[in-house]
């Protein structure tokens, strides 16, 4: 995980990372528990929950993230928003983000690289 400069990144790993957040304050358990159930430092941990990160963190460190604002929640008697209480959808959410990214920062072959790039140029001539 790459920690980022203090703005808050945009995007869809912003907006994942806001998940995050508001299930961890749904739940109450404090950053400092989550951060130890993730083997990260709090600071990490805050970064993440702020969205001011610039790689999505491995999904081992999403699910205890997760896990321990399920379990904290249900110790406390707290309820939990229902959009925020499937595991199953967080996985789907995690994988399309992934794949998302992962397309994003794949560097595009000449074939896949569209002429209309370049018009503002002038370098259709060249293509």
């Amino acid at each position: 995980m790459e920690l980022g400069d203090s703005s808050t990144t945009w995007g869809p790993l912003a907006l994942f990372c806001a998940r995050l957040k508001r299930i961890q304050l749904a739940s109450g358990v404090s950053q400092a528990s989550l951060a130890g159930a993730a083997y990260l430092r709090k600071s990490q941990m805050s970064d993440i929950l702020n969205g001011k990160i610039k790689r999505l963190p491995d999904w081992d460190v999403i699910i205890a993230v997760i896990r321990t604002c399920f379990d904290y929640a249900e110790g406390k008697g707290r309820p939990m928003p229902p959009e925020l209480r499937d595991e199953e959808d967080w996985r789907r959410r995690y994988s399309d983000l992934e794949h998302d990214l992962d397309t994003v920062a794949r560097p595009r072959t000449r074939r896949e690289v569209n002429t209309t790039d370049f018009r503002c140029f002038g370098f259709l001539g060249f293509l």
